[in-house]
């Protein structure tokens, strides 16, 4: 684990001088939701889980920090490249406003010029890529957040499906007809719960951390560590996202969740499945999760990017109805 001490100390100093900088605490979850519903294109990053997902350590509130100038928004944290720890990178994150990019541009030469910290801006729209790239910033390509996974979870397109076609197997899909049979094997064994307790978040906190010490061979190239998933069971999202235990015959073996974003569309921001116990799990969530959308006459599910081509293929065995690509540029 990075030294978060460090960290913290080094994004105040390169802050001092703009009070537009400051932690992000639970409060801000209604000022990040007016950004939200303005947005005139929707993402995966559209959400109060996907912005502080990845902050665990990183802010006072554990929630990372904040750019907002009362027009403007982005969430923003200091942290180090994985294959070169020795190397801070200053990251916005779903930057939102009308001058934001105008801000980012200013702030990003002044820190890489004075301080010779690079800085990265993830998940964006084509457009708002070809503005930072016309003002002197590069593809991620050129200096990639990890060599395997240039643009992290957006090194391959979101994933959108169809729920209705998923579920009737509109086009007699193999892939798909094999999750169906795998949901109606497993129903009578498995129980769902949401998890609305402390104990509960205990419980899926235990699963988080059995999860990454499995002997799977797709752990190995997987680049996520238990501390990414901390937030979303301890800072979930109020009133968008549910949070589920997954039992096998009473035995807790998965968690999962439902974010509802907007009357038609909802996303899954986790699935972790003790599959050393009982394989097919995933199948068997992502399932259930459309059924029980369906119910509620929901559309879609995004599925977010992925950091690695398996992980991809697998988004894809389900009817997909649109693949949305997402842009990282960077200042080095």
């Amino acid at each position: 684990m990075p030294n978060f001490n460090k960290l913290n100390r080094t994004f105040k100093q390169i802050t001092r001088n703009n009070k537009n900088f400051s932690s992000i605490a639970k409060k801000d979850y209604s000022l990040f939701q007016k950004f939200f519903e303005k947005e005139k294109q929707t993402t995966y990053g559209n959400s109060w889980t996907y912005i502080t997902q990845g902050m665990y350590g990183i802010g006072e509130s554990n929630l990372g920090y904040k750019y907002y100038d009362g027009e403007n928004l982005s969430a923003v944290c200091i942290y180090p490249k994985i294959e070169n720890p020795k190397v801070n990178v200053f990251y916005w994150i779903r930057p939102m406003g009308k001058n934001v990019f105008k801000e980012i541009k200013k702030f990003s030469n002044k820190i890489l010029k004075e301080e010779e910290i690079p800085t990265s801006v993830t998940k964006i729209f084509k457009n708002e890529y070809n503005s930072l790239i016309n003002a002197g910033f590069k593809s991620s390509k050129e200096f990639p957040w990890h060599s395997t996974a240039h643009a992290e979870d957006d090194t391959y397109p979101e994933i959108i499906t169809d729920i209705q076609s998923t579920l009737i197997n509109k086009k007699n899909r193999k892939s798909t007809r094999k999750a169906l049979k795998v949901f109606d094997k497993l129903k009578d064994q498995i129980q769902i719960k949401k998890i609305t307790t402390q104990q509960d978040q205990k419980i899926a906190w235990k699963i988080v951390k059995e999860f990454f010490s499995q002997n799977i061979e797709t752990l190995s190239s997987n680049l996520s560590n238990p501390y990414d998933y901390y937030n979303i069971i301890f800072n979930t999202a109020p009133k968008k996202e549910t949070l589920y235990l997954l039992q096998y015959n009473n035995f807790p073996a998965g968690i999962f969740d439902i974010y509802r974003m907007s009357d038609s569309t909802a996303c899954t921001y986790m699935s972790l499945m003790l599959r050393e116990h009982i394989s097919n799990l995933d199948d068997f969530a992502t399932i259930y999760t459309c059924k029980k959308l369906f119910k509620e006459d929901y559309q879609y599910l995004n599925v977010g990017g992925s950091e690695t081509k398996g992980l991809h293929q697998f988004k894809l065995k389900l009817h997909t109805y649109k693949k949305q690509r997402m842009y990282w540029a960077v200042l080095f």
